[in-house]
């Protein structure tokens, strides 16, 4: 008789079943619901056999063709179908309703990487230098591939009486706004310094008190992060700065536990961080060291 496989972040099949397949909700929006990784969830649903989404968005090609030619935007199109800018390029080029020009692009850089990485919040300037190349051949790359360039001269429309509402009304951060309206928490800060509010300042955005006492409970330091809509280094700085951080010297110590949590259990990385309360990247470090440390020499 087969036991049921234990998570460390335990997700109901009922709650995922209604979220996925009745309300159609994607891997990312209920990754964020959850406060766990996109990948933690699709994991889930291959461990309870729930068909996957088609990952082929249905665009009919007459209301493309419709919007494009009227003078829509390829972000504003991407909206209307809920898809990428990515996908509306593809469906243009496919139905030849938009010319691909040649590429100039070395075939030797990932594109993939480097949209990723731009999406991530990675400058053009920044991805050029790691492939020594001109910032304009990444910003052609991302260009061409529907991507929004940040910092250009053209204003976002944000509803400011309803961002100032928030700020000073709910206490809600310039981080948290940014999330909700898709902008850097800079351009929240710009548009109430515009409105003559005075920012609050990280120091009392952050309960200090309260995460203090979290962090001597035993919280783990990225759950406080996500809980307070800010940064795992914020965290740590703060806790640094009060003299009650200790680093966790423990969890190199779990080397061969976490070796079997990935391998043999197929948890994500986001995953086991989360049991040992650490960041990702220690965890992936202790990951990519383990062949080279785990291995014996005869």
């Amino acid at each position: 008789m087969s036991t049921q496989k234990k998570f460390i972040i335990p997700i109901p099949y009922e709650l995922l079943y209604q979220l996925y397949v009745t309300k159609r909700m994607t891997t990312k929006a209920i990754a964020e619901q959850l406060h766990c990784s996109q990948s933690t969830i699709c994991q889930r649903l291959r461990d309870y056999g729930i068909p996957f989404h088609s990952r082929i968005p249905s665009i009919p090609k007459d209301e493309l063709t419709q919007l494009y030619e009227r003078g829509e935007s390829i972000k504003a199109i991407a909206q209307h179908f809920h898809v990428t800018p990515r996908t509306i390029y593809s469906r243009l080029h496919q139905w030849h309703l938009k010319e691909v020009r040649p590429s100039s692009t070395p075939k030797s850089l990932p594109t993939s990487y480097i949209l990723e990485a731009y999406e991530e919040g990675t400058s053009a300037a920044a991805i050029s230098r790691e492939f020594h190349v001109a910032p304009s051949t990444i910003i052609h790359i991302l260009q061409r591939h529907g991507i929004p360039l940040r910092n250009s001269m053209k204003r976002i429309d944000l509803p400011i009486d309803d961002i100032c509402h928030l700020y000073t009304q709910h206490k809600l951060s310039t981080i948290h706004i940014g999330k909700l309206y898709g902008v850097k928490a800079s351009t929240i800060a710009s548009r109430l310094r515009e409105q003559g509010i005075i920012l609050r300042g990280n120091k009392e955005q952050i309960p200090e008190h309260s995460i203090i006492s979290q962090y001597l409970q035993g919280t783990p330091l990225q759950m406080i992060a996500h809980t307070h809509h800010t940064k795992y280094h914020t965290i740590r700085n703060l806790l640094m700065r009060h003299g009650v951080y200790q680093k966790a010297k423990r969890i190199r110590d779990h080397t061969y536990a976490i070796q079997s949590l990935h391998q043999r259990e197929h948890l994500s990385v986001a995953e086991i961080a989360t049991h040992y309360g650490c960041h990702p990247e220690t965890i992936r470090r202790i990951i990519k060291d383990i062949p080279s440390k785990g291995k014996s020499v005869h």
